[in-house]
C-alpha cells in the first residue's frame, strides 16, 4: 500500500491524517499495543484509533470492567464512541471469589450506557443471564443481543463457573428490545423448562432472514429444528450443524415453510436422497448448497442424478464432502474420477462444484 506524506517547512515527511482512517481499515489484524504505539505518532492518529477501539470493547474479567466504567466515568466524551459491549468476564479460581459491589456497580453503568446496538453477555453473566438484562433501562437501541454460555464449560462437562449458564425469557425481556435484528443463544443440553422454542421472539419470526443452529442430541436436534424453522417463513439462509452423530435429514418436509431459502449449509446432517427431493420440491430458489460432514451416506451417484434432474434451476454453488460414509467401512473418500464425473454434472448445469478435502 501507498503512503502519501507531505512536507512541513523543515522538511519533515509528515502523514496526511485523511489518510489515517484507511490505514487502519485496510488490515483487520492489529492488536491493542499496535494501536498504542500509533497513538503516540501525531494527534492525528488518536481519534481514529479511539473510535476502532472504543467501538466494541472485549471485557474479559470485572477487574477490566471496572476499570473501563472508571474510564468513561471520567471522560464522558468517550462514551458516544461505545456502540457495543463485549462483556464475557470470569471470577479467579479461587475457592471464595465473588462478585463485589464494586463489580455490579460496574456492571450497571456499563449496560446502561446510551446508544448501545450489539450486546454479548458470556462467562459468569451467562449464569441466570436474566438478571443483567433487568440491569438494563434502555435496551431499544440494541439491535444485536449474543448470551454466549460456552466459554463456561468445559469439553468434559464440568463447569469453570459455579453454576450452568442459564437464561429465563419471557414476554417481558422480549418486548424490551424492539429493535432486535439478531438474537444468538449458545447454551450445551438446553432445556426448555416452560413454554416453547418458538416463544423466544413472539411475533417477531417472521422477519428472520439468517438462522444458525449447532446442536448435539440426534433427532431431538431434528425436532428442535424443525421447531423453530416453522417459525421462520421469510428465511434466506439456514446453518444447521449437528456435533454428534444421529441427526438426519428427516427434518426436511413438504410442509416446512423454507420455500425463500437461497443459502443452505448442513454439516454432519445424514440427508438421503428423498430429502434432497424434498429440497428440490421446496427451494427452488435456492442458490448455494453446502453438504459437509463424514457421517453422510450420499454416494457421488445420488448427487449427479440430482444434479442432472434439474431440481434446484436457481444453483450456483455446490459444496460436498470428498467422499461419504460406508457402515462396512466408515468414512470412504471418493477417486479422482468420480469427483471429475459430479463436477462435470454440476459444469453442465453452470454449478460450481467444490469438494472439501
Amino acid at each position: 500500500m501507498q503512503t502519501v506524506t507531505t512536507t512541513t517547512s523543515n522538511d519533515q515527511p509528515r502523514i496526511v491524517n485523511d489518510l489515517i482512517p484507511l490505514i487502519l481499515e485496510s488490515n483487520g489484524h492489529w492488536w491493542p499495543r499496535d494501536f498504542q504505539r500509533l497513538a503516540l505518532v501525531s494527534t492525528g492518529w488518536v481519534g481514529p484509533i479511539r473510535r476502532r477501539l472504543y467501538a466494541c470493547p472485549e471485557l474479559r474479567s470485572f477487574r477490566a470492567c471496572v476499570q473501563f466504567a472508571r474510564t468513561l466515568s471520567q471522560n464522558q466524551h468517550l462514551r458516544s464512541l461505545v456502540r457495543g459491549i463485549d462483556l464475557r468476564p470470569a471470577l479467579p479460581s479461587n475457592e471464595g471469589a465473588s462478585l463485589t459491589e464494586k463489580d455490579m456497580t460496574s456492571l450497571k453503568f456499563i449496560l446502561n450506557l446510551d446508544g448501545l446496538e450489539r450486546l454479548t453477555i458470556g462467562g459468569e453473566l451467562a449464569v441466570q443471564a436474566e438478571r443483567f438484562i433487568y440491569m438494563m433501562s434502555n435496551t431499544r437501541s440494541i439491535t444485536s443481543l449474543h448470551i454466549d454460555g460456552s466459554h463456561i464449560q468445559h469439553d468434559d462437562d464440568s463447569f469453570a463457573c459455579k453454576q450452568p449458564a442459564s437464561l429465563e425469557w419471557n414476554e417481558s425481556i422480549a418486548f424490551r428490545f424492539t429493535r432486535l435484528r439478531t438474537l444468538s443463544l449458545i447454551f450445551h443440553n438446553v432445556t426448555v423448562a416452560l413454554g416453547s422454542i418458538q416463544n423466544l421472539c413472539n411475533d417477531s419470526w417472521e422477519s428472520v432472514k439468517d438462522l444458525s443452529i449447532t446442536a448435539r442430541g440426534g433427532e431431538a436436534s431434528d425436532d428442535f429444528a424443525r421447531d423453530l424453522l416453522e417459525c421462520c417463513e421469510s428465511i434466506q439462509s439456514l446453518h444447521y450443524e449437528a456435533s454428534s452423530a444421529g441427526a438426519r435429514g428427516d427434518l426436511f418436509d413438504d410442509d416446512l415453510p423454507i420455500g425463500s431459502l437461497r443459502k443452505l449449509r448442513l454439516y454432519d446432517v445424514d440427508i438421503n436422497p428423498q430429502s434432497l427431493s424434498i429440497l428440490g420440491q421446496t427451494c427452488r430458489n435456492l442458490e448455494r448448497l453446502s453438504v459437509l460432514g463424514r457421517s453422510l451416506r450420499l454416494c457421488a451417484q445420488d448427487w449427479i442424478e440430482f444434479i442432472d434432474s434439474g431440481a434446484l434451476p436457481s444453483l450456483k454453488v455446490l459444496k460436498t464432502s470428498a467422499g461419504c460414509y460406508e457402515p462396512a467401512f466408515g468414512f470412504s473418500r471418493w477417486t479422482e474420477d468420480v469427483r471429475e464425473q459430479l463436477s462435470s454434472s454440476c459444469a453442465t448445469r453452470n454449478i460450481d462444484f467444490c469438494c472439501d478435502m
